[in-house]
């Protein structure tokens, strides 16, 4: 469930961003190690998927948005203060947003996790053809139990991606692994003054920063999964290494301080627009530590060109 750009519900590909997964992929599989604060994460995704094609979009995001939950509209924006400030829509089906999650991890806390998996969505009033995607979204989960959005975000992607191409989830440290002290936090890499190398490949590379079973979620590509496939990526053909910096507007971090999210503005240093690996705009960033201490980002999205700040 992918919330950007809701505010904007006649702009193309733009409320695309604003969807999730795919009526025809398969269901999430619970595996058999799944913890029941997984389930309990997966659960609340499924019913709140279930929500928006009963009741529509912006019921089922009001309903399931923490207070000071974030969507990018192009930037990001509180979800519902942007949802509220606009009446409701006449038909609440005309458009139709659905998604399933494919995968997902809570931390050893219990009180914070995320979900990823293919979107569709579909305008009925335009006759245009549904339009596919990838959506990323972290969950809070409060005192009293129940799971909130805390940050949405979401990419389109070529075609439709289907959830067996999204698993395995990515590996969290066990319980009790991960010191502290040892390597940057994640907000001393996102910092001013700090910046990475796109598309190298020494120890300052951006996909340096990812785990080895991180992911990239970037407007028109399918998910790139994998520090390796990430570095290709930034190394294609017809690219040339720039540097950029990842300056945080926010934060959030489990109460085990082993994940953390977050999120800002992304601005490239050097390279020349149109022949760089990446465009100036916005990210989020899911960061866990690892079992030698060090934080390392776990799913990042990244949104450019016309969604940049």
């Amino acid at each position: 469930m992918i919330l950007r750009h809701i505010v904007s519900f006649g702009r193309r590909s733009s409320l695309v961003a604003f969807v999730s997964a795919l009526a025809a992929c398969a269901a999430l599989a619970p595996p058999a190690s799944e913890s029941p604060a997984l389930g309990s994460l997966i659960a609340a995704e499924r019913a709140f998927a279930a929500m928006s094609v009963a009741d529509g979009m912006r019921a089922a995001f009001l309903a399931n948005f923490a207070d000071d939950g974030l969507m990018f509209s192009p930037g990001p924006v509180n979800a519902r203060q942007a949802l509220t400030a606009r009446p409701a829509p006449t038909d609440p089906h005309a458009v139709r947003l659905e998604w399933s999650p494919a995968v997902g991890a809570v931390a050893a806390s219990g009180d914070m996790g995320f979900t990823t998996g293919p979107f569709l969505f579909s305008d009925l009033r335009a006759g245009r053809p549904p339009q596919h995607g990838v959506y990323f979204s972290i969950w809070r989960r409060e005192a009293s139990g129940k799971w909130h959005v805390a940050i949405d975000v979401g990419v389109t992607t070529p075609a439709a991606v289907g959830t067996a191409a999204l698993a395995p989830a990515p590996a969290l440290a066990p319980n009790g692994a991960g010191g502290a002290g040892r390597g940057p936090e994640p907000t001393g890499l996102e910092a001013p003054g700090v910046t990475a190398v796109l598309g190298g490949d020494g120890p300052d590379d951006y996909a340096a920063w990812f785990a080895a079973d991180g992911r990239l979620h970037r407007n028109g590509f399918a998910p790139l999964i994998g520090r390796e496939r990430v570095r290709a990526h930034l190394r294609r053909a017809g690219v040339t290494p720039a540097r950029a910096s990842f300056l945080p507007q926010g934060s959030g971090i489990a109460t085990d301080g082993r994940l953390a999210w977050t999120y800002g503005t992304l601005k490239l240093t050097e390279g020349a627009p149109g022949t760089r690996p990446l465009d100036d705009g916005w990210y989020v960033h899911l960061w866990a530590r690892e079992a030698d201490g060090r934080w390392r980002i776990i799913v990042a999205t990244v949104l450019e060109g016309e969604d940049s700040p």
